[in-house]
């Protein structure tokens, strides 16, 4: 092995135990997390996931719903066809 290549490998593996000491370092501090987020939706369970998203979608519906009821419930008060509730 000539001397350049000597080097080289040296200073690759002078790099390498520098990130190994890094990476120990992260996960000692709570850093080297899952890539993954802990859900349900990625649960191995078929009945978790689909109440997952049943979970999801009954939100989401609430939350596009909700709004335009109020919306009408305020127009029909303005506009006086709300006489039974008054």
């Amino acid at each position: 092995m000539d001397d350049a290549t000597a080097q080289e490998l040296a200073r690759l593996r002078q790099r390498v135990e520098a990130l190994e000491r890094d990476l120990d370092l992260t996960t000692t501090l709570g850093g080297g997390r899952d890539p993954l987020p802990q859900t349900m939706l990625l649960s191995d369970s078929f009945l978790k996931r689909a109440f997952a998203v049943l979970g999801h979608y009954f939100v989401a519906s609430l939350v596009i719903a909700v709004p335009f009821y109020v919306l009408i419930f305020v127009v029909m008060m303005a506009l006086g066809l709300g006489g039974a509730l008054r």
